[in-house]
C-alpha cells in the first residue's frame, strides 16, 4: 500500500514538474520574439525624421516610442503629453501593420518637427501569442534652429513713432519649419530720448504662465525665464540681443484684489502689467471693462486668418486670442489677462493653463505670449 502512495506522490511530482516545465517552455516560445532593429535618418532640409523598421521574424507590428525636448515650445503637432522630466512625449503610439507576406510598410516619416533633441525606441508585436519584444537600443537625433540673421540691425530707431509697426527680431510663427523663421512684428507703444518701448503686434506663443499649478509671481514664474533664455537667444542675433535695454520691472499689486505683486525684476524682455494695459499714453482704453480694439490680439499661428464676427476681430479684422499679463490675478495662483474682446481679466486665470496647438483659433483660453522690450536708441 505504502508503495501505491509513493507511485502516486512520485507521478503527481512528475506531472506537476512536466506542466510547470511545458509552461516555462510555452513561455519561452511566447517571450522569443526578437528585439527589432531601427534606422533613424534626417529627412530633406533636416526638419523632420524617417525611421525604418528592419523585418523581425514572428512579428504582427511594431511599437515605436518617440520622446523630446522641442527647443521653442512647450507643445507641437505631434508631442502632446508633458511630463515631469521636462520630456514631451506623443499621446499615444504609432503602430505599424506588417502583413504576413512581409509587404507591409515599416517606416515612419514625421515632418515638420520643431527643432529640439527626440529619441526613438521600437519594440515587436505579435497578436497571435499577445507579447512583447525587448525593446531596442534608444537612438537620438538632433533638429537644429535656423541660423537667426536679423531684419533691423541697421534700422534707425531714433526715427520711429508711436503707433508705427517696425520688424525686429525673428521666430517660428507659421509652424512651417522649412522655410525658416518669420521677422517678429512690433508696435511702437512709447517713446522717450534714449529708448523705445515695443509690443509684439501677435502672440508669438501659447505658453502657460508656470508649468507647475500654485502660487507664483512675474518674479518666479517659468514664462519669465523663458522669455529672457530660450526665447531671446532664439529671437534675435547678438547685434539685435545688443540693442535691447535691461529694464526695472515694478511688479504691483493686483490693483482690486490686493494680491502680492513680488519683488521688482531686471529684465530684458517681460509681459505688460494690469496698470500699463490701462495706460492711454501707450494707445490702450483706461477702463479695464472697455472691449478695447487696440487690446485685442491675433496669435501669431492664425495671422491673416479672417473673423466675420467684429466683436472679435483685430483692427486688421484678423481672429482674436486670449492673452498673459504679468500681474497677479485675485488669488497667488491666477494671473490676469486679456480676453480676445480686449476685456482685461482681474481676477485672471490659473498660471498653468494653455491649449494646445489644435487649429481652434477662436479659443476661450489660447494662453498667448506677447512680449514687450525697451530697446535703446543708441547702442
Amino acid at each position: 500500500m505504502r508503495f501505491v502512495k509513493k507511485t502516486i506522490c512520485l507521478l503527481m511530482v512528475m506531472f506537476m514538474v512536466a506542466g510547470i516545465f511545458g509552461n516555462i517552455q510555452t513561455n519561452a516560445k511566447e517571450t522569443s520574439l526578437a528585439t527589432p532593429k531601427i534606422t533613424v535618418k534626417l529627412i530633406k532640409k533636416k526638419t523632420g525624421v524617417k525611421i525604418t523598421i528592419g523585418k523581425t521574424k514572428n512579428a504582427d507590428s511594431y511599437e515605436v516610442s518617440i520622446t523630446g525636448i522641442p527647443a521653442n515650445s512647450e507643445y507641437c503637432e505631434y508631442f502632446k503629453h508633458k511630463a515631469s522630466d521636462g520630456n514631451v512625449y506623443m499621446e499615444t503610439g504609432f503602430n505599424t501593420v506588417i502583413e504576413k507576406n512581409g509587404k507591409a510598410k515599416r517606416s515612419l516619416t514625421f515632418k515638420d518637427l520643431q527643432p529640439g533633441t527626440y529619441t526613438v525606441k521600437v519594440r515587436s508585436w505579435n497578436n497571435g501569442t499577445n507579447t512583447y519584444s525587448e525593446w531596442s537600443k534608444e537612438k537620438t537625433f538632433t533638429l537644429k534652429e535656423s541660423t537667426t540673421t536679423g531684419y533691423s540691425t541697421s534700422y534707425d530707431f531714433s526715427k520711429v513713432k508711436k503707433g508705427d509697426v517696425i520688424k525686429f527680431g525673428s521666430y517660428e510663427q507659421d509652424l512651417n519649419y522649412t522655410n525658416g523663421k518669420e521677422p517678429i512684428e512690433w508696435i511702437v507703444i512709447e517713446k522717450t530720448q534714449k529708448a523705445v518701448l515695443l509690443l509684439s503686434k501677435y502672440a508669438l506663443d501659447r505658453l502657460p504662465y508656470n508649468k507647475d499649478w500654485g502660487s507664483v509671481t512675474w518674479e518666479t514664474c517659468t514664462l519669465r525665464k523663458w522669455l529672457n533664455n530660450a526665447f531671446i537667444k532664439s529671437a534675435f542675433n547678438k547685434t539685435e540681443r545688443g540693442m535691447i535695454k535691461t529694464t526695472t520691472v515694478e511688479n504691483f499689486d493686483n490693483v482690486i484684489y490686493r494680491t502680492e505683486g513680488g519683488k521688482n525684476t531686471k529684465d530684458k524682455v517681460f509681459l505688460l502689467s494690469q496698470l500699463e494695459i490701462r495706460n492711454s499714453d501707450y494707445g490702450f482704453s483706461k477702463n479695464y471693462e472697455d472691449y478695447d480694439i487696440n487690446r485685442r490680439c491675433a496669435l501669431a499661428w492664425y495671422k491673416n486668418k479672417k473673423q466675420a464676427d467684429k466683436d472679435y476681430q483685430t483692427a486688421d479684422g484678423e481672429y482674436t486670442c486670449w492673452w498673459w499679463l504679468r500681474s497677479p490675478g485675485d488669488y497667488a495662483h491666477f494671473v490676469c489677462d486679456v480676453d480676445y474682446l480686449g476685456y482685461v481679466h482681474s481676477d485672471g486665470i490659473s498660471v498653468d493653463l494653455v491649449t494646445d496647438t489644435g487649429i481652434n483659433a477662436y479659443d476661450d483660453y489660447s494662453a498667448g505670449v506677447r512680449p514687450a522690450m525697451w530697446i535703446k536708441i543708441k547702442p
